[in-house]
């Protein structure tokens, strides 16, 4: 059963138990909430992801005063959403014939990034260490890395690009992370005498938080007492939602459902 399935089957007990309700409901299935986005040859619709559907919902109209989204959260309450950027590192190389690639004056860009790949997880170990919010930290992964041409090996590698998962908190923004990043690229290309590395970013969704105050927060809470005999505290959810653009287009947004497969509990 996914989220949307139980939106539905809450609506549908609510119609069919006759209940007059103070304001309108409405039930949003989009298209485009998974992690993912078109990069580089990764085109088309089937690359359209990360809220592309959530954020075409709230920039034509279709608002709300709160929203309610059943992503799994072990039946706890999630005020809080880890933002993401994804950004492509690349250093670059010597164009030359792989039979030349032992002349002192070629460079290798899969050996420069692998040198930097070191310093770039030194980093991520301290970013990780200093960022943390409700007991849940920020982090890096080396999801994907690139360089060479695979059907024409005779030639040196003459870039490398290496992809970055890097997860926020709360009060972080995308130029936070990058001014920290650009100081690890920065010192390294002085120290090798090469230009500096170049950063592209192309996913930035932002962390958020809610009040708990907030009458969906509350109303949920209650409801969740009045059923089980008890609320546990709230959370913050790691994976990517579309409660972030919806809370940032003005409409608060929690989550709450049941499972919790990708819950940090």
């Amino acid at each position: 059963v996914c989220s949307s399935d139980l939106a539905l089957i809450a609506i549908e007990a609510i119609a069919k138990a006759g209940i007059a309700l103070a304001g309108d409901i409405t039930l949003g299935g989009v298209v485009g909430e998974i992690e993912k986005t078109a990069i580089e040859e990764f085109q088309g619709i089937e690359y359209s992801g990360y809220g592309i559907g959530t954020r075409h919902l709230v920039t034509h109209g279709v608002t709300a005063d709160f929203a309610l989204l059943a992503e799994p959260t072990g039946m706890r309450i999630s005020i809080a959403n880890l933002g993401v950027i994804w950004l492509r590192i690349t250093v670059g190389g010597t164009v030359a014939h792989s039979a030349m690639a032992n002349r002192p004056n070629i460079t290798n860009a899969i050996a420069v990034m692998q040198e930097l790949q070191g310093e770039i997880a030194q980093w991520s170990r301290d970013y990780e260490a200093a960022h943390e919010f409700m007991g849940e930290r920020a982090n890096v992964t080396m999801a994907a890395i690139r360089g060479g041409a695979p059907w024409r090996l005779s030639r040196n590698p003459h870039d490398c690009s290496l992809y970055l998962d890097i997860r926020t908190v709360p009060a972080q923004t995308v130029d936070s992370v990058k001014r920290e990043l650009r100081a690890v690229l920065r010192r390294f290309a002085e120290r090798k005498g090469i230009p500096e590395p170049a950063i592209h970013v192309y996913v930035s969704d932002p962390p958020t938080v809610l009040d708990e105050k907030l009458p969906v927060v509350q109303a949920l809470a209650e409801a969740q007492r009045a059923v089980t005999g008890a609320s546990p505290p709230a959370i913050i959810r790691r994976p990517g939602a579309d409660a972030v653009h919806l809370t940032n287009y003005g409409v608060p947004c929690v989550c709450f459902g049941p499972g919790g497969r990708m819950h940090p509990d």
